[in-house]
């Protein structure tokens, strides 16, 4: 039998248009909430153009994570796995 375990950190910064883009403004034509225009069945939900307003926030703060895993192989003897490998390395 074996145990294992691992611990590992990650670390994401923000990226320099997240941080310092202008306002940005776009406009999607035609686009359809599929879900309420069948439900309602009333044309004012069937296509229609969104208008979406994005900028740079420059209080963001890096992200930061962790993960822990842990687990046990056990190896049976006589007992062949996949492939013809016995025992997991």
């Amino acid at each position: 039998m074996m145990a294992r375990a691992s611990y590992n950190e990650g670390f994401h910064a923000p990226n320099l248009v997240q941080l310092y883009s202008g306002v940005r403004k776009s406009t999607a034509t035609g686009s359809t909430d599929t879900y309420r225009s069948t439900v309602t069945g009333f044309t004012i939900d069937g296509p229609s153009n969104r208008r979406q307003i994005s900028q740079g926030n420059r209080l963001l703060k890096p992200e930061t994570s962790t993960g822990k895993s842990a687990g046990v192989v056990i190896d049976v003897p006589h007992v062949r796995g996949p492939f013809g490998l016995s025992r997991l390395l």
